[in-house]
């Protein structure tokens, strides 16, 4: 391996960036040699001891990477190097700057390993790995709607079509984000939803019958709107492919969340859900002798207590959508219309 010996003027002092801090004993001597590595040495020579005082003002980090390329081409074993600047500015260190000193919170997980025992090298990978997962609260809104043998009841112009604007999907839940590999991740949280099934026929009113779920023609009213809402708890799991997870560093040897102003990138992620239903009313608003009067009814309206399907999510920059569709039937079967409830938002 090659060494190379600076000659240094006088109008010149170089600062001392190198793995070993030269010491006060150091100081008090002509020449001074910096030892990298195993083999590698640079020496830096001074007429005068008290030039070493003024080192600190230079970059010899700056001096040596211009002057690697041509000594790499040499095939002599010692390359002997004059640096001149007659203002002694050029090499001139800027006094704010901070980048010589490494600091531990700024090195990456798998430098740091590098300084850890076998313990304490698993505790801090178990560390990172906790790392890796994001907790956040959602906010799901969007249109709701039914399918009957997987077209809407409009088709068959059943009293149970809905309403397109007026029949609604609402959903807050705690949600997470933990990485596996590389954009490959998994989306999972748990919360609380509500749906909202407005007719389209507002002259209907939901009734719990006797043995089915009755719609009640109100012919001796003005009736305005008629709704079911029905909530639910949920937990949902969805792998997802998202983009927004870069290579931190090349090898694959590890992987961070881009910050907010790169978070751009495609995500797309197909999952599923399940859900128990904890409460359900009917509502009838009509208009009678000129006044609005308000029909609430709970009860279980033969509404089946487990909700399940599938969901999908696709995202870019800071929008997500998503597409679900419940594969239960909202009613109880043989007590009322066999219908599957489907919906699509946003997620804020």
């Amino acid at each position: 391996m090659k060494t190379i010996a600076l000659s240094i003027l006088l109008c010149l002092p170089v600062l001392v960036s190198a793995n070993r801090l030269v010491s006060q004993s150091d100081i008090a001597r002509d020449t001074i040699l910096l030892e990298f590595g195993d083999k590698g040495k640079v020496m830096l020579i001074a007429d005068d001891p008290k030039d070493f005082e003024t080192m600190v003002k230079y970059d010899l980090n700056k001096m040596v990477s211009e002057i690697s390329e041509s000594v790499q081409e040499e095939d002599s074993t010692t390359q002997v190097v004059k640096i001149e600047d007659d203002e002694g500015r050029e090499y001139l260190r800027d006094s704010t700057a901070s980048e010589y000193k490494v600091r531990e919170d700024s090195k990456k997980w798998w430098e740091k390993l590098e300084d850890l025992d076998d313990e304490d090298e698993e505790e801090e990978k178990t560390n990172w790995n906790i790392k890796k997962s994001r907790s956040t609260m959602e906010l799901e809104w969007g249109l709701a709607n039914w399918l009957e043998d997987g077209d809407f009841p409009d088709a068959f112009d059943s009293n149970y079509s809905l309403r397109t604007w007026g029949s609604t999907y609402f959903a807050v839940k705690a949600n997470t984000k933990t990485q596996v590999a590389g954009p490959f991740v998994l989306d999972y949280g748990v919360g609380m939803s509500w749906y909202q099934f407005k007719l389209e026929n507002s002259e209907y009113q939901f009734i719990k019958g006797d043995e089915s779920i009755e719609l009640l023609e109100r012919t001796d009213i003005n009736p305005i709107k008629s709704k079911l809402g029905i909530t639910h708890i949920n937990a949902s799991f969805i792998p997802m492919i998202d983009f927004n997870y870069g290579k931190d560093k090349p090898g694959n040897r590890g992987y961070e969340f881009l910050d907010r102003e790169k978070r751009k990138h495609f995500r797309i992620g197909v999952g599923g859900y399940v859900g128990y239903r904890i409460g359900s009313r009917s509502k009838f608003i009509y208009q009678l002798d000129g006044d609005k009067q308000k029909d609430k009814s709970k009860g279980n309206f033969y509404l089946s207590n487990l909700r399940y399907g599938v969901k999908a999510l696709i995202g870019i920059s800071f929008i997500d959508m998503f597409v679900q569709y419940d594969l239960n039937n909202v009613f109880v079967k043989d007590r009322g219309p066999q219908l599957q409830a489907v919906s699509f938002g946003i997620v804020l």
